[in-house]
């Protein structure tokens, strides 16, 4: 009997041991919030998909070693996130191992702002491999069963609010806190209740300076288990071009990290953070490896930021053209008015000489004819449509996404969309990601939104720009209305 309260009392203590620490640690969860809060599944434009490897305390026998594999992303209009998680963390004789899906949805409160909650369901799978334990006598009963294994459910709780670069989080993990037993015969042995784990996190992107496009990413998570110290993480990390990131973290009490990481044509995403500790055990512990792996795709397509910089500028200069034809038009109407009213002036004068006199003059209505029918015919002869790149239609059967009317013109087209709110994320895709400015116009007969990238009384600007969107997006098109 003796000898049972011994093993079973290593048990206890390895098990103890691991109370602070029965979720697998990460340092990269700023590339992947979900995997502490759920509400965040889905709520980047595209779907994410990541393999996280880390290993901890490499001085140490039997320290912790983590694997997770995560994939989630946006559905139905954006406005729900779905996601599977699936992690193993071995600690010497103690693994766990589990599987998650989780679902989120947003709610929108205001222009950019969201309030998101999420849930997870999954389930862990704790096991014990005795085989791994030294012990005085291997004939103890607790050593009959080599191999101990409890599967338990679980959930996850959180809320997250989001405003542009803004990210906000609150979580409580292992919600259910249900108890493992690892039990003999009969009937002794221990028991490990799941402790609850509260989190909360916040996340800003800022630009530190537009022309070299770096663009800082400070962060903070707070942990709080009952029985436990409070963890606090602050993390600040670097961006350059949305393609290279760098930074340093630092967790109280226990560590301080260097991270680095690079995203290879805005899909590919790698990143390495070595966590050197600065606890009591730094001097036998060593430090930790965590490598990731990230994959994204589906969401909106976009050019490179090197063709959308010169797709700026072009539409710069249309503006410019279509401003500077304005101030013309504008010149030429004064001009014009003036002349009218000088004529005028001499049809009255004429009028009133030819009453004097008494004569009965009839206009000659030549000229006039003549006039109008060369300016007709000129005007006509001038201007050529390629009938493939624009359409003519009636500005009546087109309102804003407001229901307003907009004014006739030339609308340079990149995306149609039948539903509003694909319409809506494709346009906050242009405006936040590539600085385009695009206004939404729907058509009442059948029923499509259009976004336009530029709006111009010059048909020329517009061709020109057209010409050079094809180049990238074979299927734009400019929408020519006018009035009946």
């Amino acid at each position: 009997m003796k000898k049972l309260i011994y093993t079973t009392s290593i048990l206890a203590g390895f098990v103890n041991l691991g109370h602070a620490q029965q979720l697998p640690v990460f340092s990269q969860y700023y590339y992947n919030p979900f995997i502490y809060n759920p509400a965040f599944t889905g709520t980047n434009e595209r779907a994410n998909a990541y393999v996280i490897h880390r290993s901890q305390w490499k001085g140490m026998p039997g320290a912790p070693v983590t694997y997770a594999i995560t994939v989630d992303g946006p559905v139905w209009d954006n406005k729900v996130g779905l996601g599977l998680s699936m992690f193993s963390d071995q600690m010497d004789m103690f693994h766990r191992s589990g599987i998650y899906t989780s679902y989120s949805y947003k709610f929108k409160i205001a222009e950019d702002q969201w309030i998101v909650p999420g849930l997870a369901f999954g389930m862990i799978d704790n096991r014990v491999d005795m085989s791994r334990a030294i012990v005085k006598d291997a004939s103890d009963p607790f050593m009959v069963n080599s191999n101990r294994r409890q599967v338990t459910f679980d959930a996850n709780f959180g809320v997250a609010y989001i405003w542009k670069e803004l990210r906000v989080g609150i979580s409580a993990m292992q919600l259910v806190g249900n108890k493992i037993g690892f039990t003999n015969n009969d009937g002794s042995g221990i028991y490990q209740k799941l402790q609850q784990q509260y989190n909360f996190n916040a996340q800003y992107g800022v630009m530190v300076s537009e022309t070299a496009e770096v663009k800082a990413l400070p962060s903070i998570m707070v942990r709080y288990t009952q029985g436990a110290p409070v963890g606090f993480d602050i993390n600040a990390i670097f961006e350059w071009k949305d393609m290279v990131r760098g930074g340093v973290s630092f967790r109280l009490g226990q560590s301080v990290g260097l991270t680095a990481g690079i995203k290879l044509n805005k899909t590919l995403i790698a990143g390495y953070t070595y966590d050197l500790p600065i606890s009591t055990i730094k001097s036998y512990a060593g430090g930790a490896h965590e490598i990731m792996l990230g994959y994204a795709f589906g969401g909106p397509k976009g050019m490179d930021d090197t063709k959308m910089k010169e797709l700026m500028s072009k539409i710069e200069q249309a503006q410019m053209r279509n401003d500077s034809l304005n101030n013309e038009l504008r010149k030429r109407d004064i001009v014009h008015d003036e002349e009218i009213k000088k004529l005028k002036e001499r049809q009255d004068s004429l009028a009133r000489v030819q009453k004097d006199l008494g004569q009965n003059t009839t206009p000659n209505n030549n000229t006039t004819n003549n006039t109008t029918n060369n300016t007709t015919n000129n005007t006509a002869n001038n201007t050529t449509t390629d009938p493939k790149l624009i359409r003519a239609e009636s500005v009546t059967d087109y309102t804003d996404e407001n229901g307003a009317d907009i004014t006739p013109g030339y609308y340079v087209i990149v995306e149609s969309f039948r539903n509003v709110s694909n319409a809506k994320a494709n346009k906050e895709f242009y405006e936040k990601q590539k600085q385009i400015k695009v206004m939404t116009i729907y058509n009442k007969k059948r029923k499509f939104y259009y976004n336009s990238v530029l709006y111009t009384t010059d048909e020329e600007s517009a061709i020109d720009l057209t010409n050079e969107i094809k180049k990238e997006k074979p299927d734009s098109w400019i929408f020519k209305l006018m009035n009946e």
